[in-house]
C-alpha cells in the first residue's frame, strides 16, 4: 500500500538538500513510486498538498498541522517537524431570526485586514495583460464581451483593452440602473445575445475583498440572476481569496459567495491559453471550472 500523498512529498523533499518546485516533487515522486495518482491532473494533487500544509498559507480549507515551507520563489522544503498553526474558520451558532446554524465562516485578522502586501506586485504579468487576455478569449469563442469604459484606452504590448473584438458599446437594458452601475465595472463579462455567461474580476494587487464585494451586491440586487463568477489573480494569493470568500458578509447570503465564485490562477489560464491554441473557438465558456476552484470552509482541515 502506498504512503499518503504528504508523506510522499516528504520523503521527496528529506532526501534533497535544497527547495524544490511542485513540478519537480510531482517528477521525484512518480519516478520512484511513492504515490499512485488517480486524478486527470496528478500535478493538481501536488500542488493542492503543498498549499494545504504550507506553513506560510493559512486558508480556510488548509490543515491546521503544516509540515512545508515556501520560499520567496515558489519552491518548497520540508520543515524540521511540523507545526500547529491556529484554526481560520469558526462555526456560527444557530440565530433566532432565520439565520443558516452551523454556517463556517473566516475573520481575518487585523493585519490580513490591513492587506498591506496586497500593494506590492506579486507577478510579472500584468492586470490589463490578463484582462486583454480573458476580453479576447471571450470574444474568439464567438461572445460580446464589455470591459468597464475607464479601462478600454489601457495598453498590454500592441493590444488595447477597448479594441477586442465584439466589445459592446452598452450593456443590455434588462436591469435596474443599480444593478447596471455594478455591473459594467466588472473587469470582463463574457455575453451571449442578452445574457451574461460570466463575470470575472482581475484582481492583481488591488483587494480582494473588493472584488467579491462588487459580485456580493450584484447577486443582493438580482439573487436569481444565472452567471458564472470568477475571480483571476496571482497563484500567490488564492489563500488570501479563500480567506476573503468565507467572510461572515459573504458566507450569510442566501447562496453563499464560497458556493458561487471560483479562483482562478494566472497560470492555469497562461497554460491553457498556450494549450489550446488556435482551436480556443472550440471551447466553452464553462470550460473555466474545470481550471479554477471552489474554496469551501467546511471542509476546513483539523487533523
Amino acid at each position: 500500500m502506498k504512503m499518503p500523498i504528504h508523506k510522499a512529498i516528504s520523503e521527496v523533499l528529506r532526501d534533497i538538500s535544497h527547495p524544490m518546485s511542485a513540478h519537480e516533487i510531482h517528477t521525484a515522486i512518480v519516478k520512484r513510486n511513492l504515490y499512485a495518482f488517480k486524478a486527470r491532473d496528478p500535478l493538481s494533487v501536488v500542488k493542492g498538498e503543498l498549499r494545504r500544509r504550507c506553513k506560510e498559507l493559512n486558508f480556510p480549507s488548509a490543515y491546521t498541522t503544516k509540515y512545508f515551507s515556501m520560499t520567496t520563489d515558489g519552491r518548497f522544503r520540508l520543515l524540521p517537524k511540523p507545526e500547529k498553526v491556529p484554526p481560520t474558520v469558526y462555526k456560527l451558532p444557530s440565530t433566532q431570526d432565520g439565520g443558516k446554524p452551523g454556517t463556517m465562516v473566516s475573520v481575518p485578522t487585523d493585519d490580513e485586514n490591513a492587506e498591506a502586501g496586497d500593494q506590492t506586485p506579486v507577478s510579472s504579468t500584468s492586470h490589463t495583460e490578463i484582462q486583454w487576455r480573458l476580453l479576447d478569449l471571450g470574444s474568439k469563442m464567438g461572445l460580446s464581451v464589455w470591459a468597464p469604459i475607464g479601462d478600454r484606452g489601457k495598453v498590454w504590448g500592441e493590444h488595447r483593452v477597448g479594441e477586442v473584438p465584439r466589445m459592446l458599446d452598452r450593456l443590455p437594458g434588462k436591469f435596474d440602473v443599480a444593478t447596471t452601475k455594478t455591473i459594467e465595472n466588472i473587469d470582463v463579462l463574457w455575453l451571449e445575445k442578452h445574457a451574461i455567461r460570466a463575470g470575472i474580476e482581475v484582481e492583481h494587487t488591488s483587494s480582494i475583498y473588493s472584488g467579491l464585494l462588487r459580485m456580493s451586491d450584484l447577486l443582493t440586487m438580482q439573487p436569481n440572476i444565472e452567471i458564472r463568477l470568477y475571480l483571476v489573480a496571482p497563484d500567490e494569493r488564492a489563500d488570501k481569496f479563500a480567506r476573503e470568500v468565507a467572510r461572515p458578509t459573504f458566507s450569510s447570503l442566501p447562496k453563499p459567495m464560497h458556493t458561487l465564485c471560483r479562483f482562478l490562477p494566472y497560470s492555469n489560464l497562461l497554460e491553457t491559453l498556450n494549450k489550446v491554441g488556435d482551436f480556443v473557438h472550440r471551447l466553452n465558456p464553462a470550460f473555466l471550472d474545470d481550471i479554477s476552484d471552489l474554496y469551501d470552509p467546511a471542509f476546513s482541515s483539523v487533523d
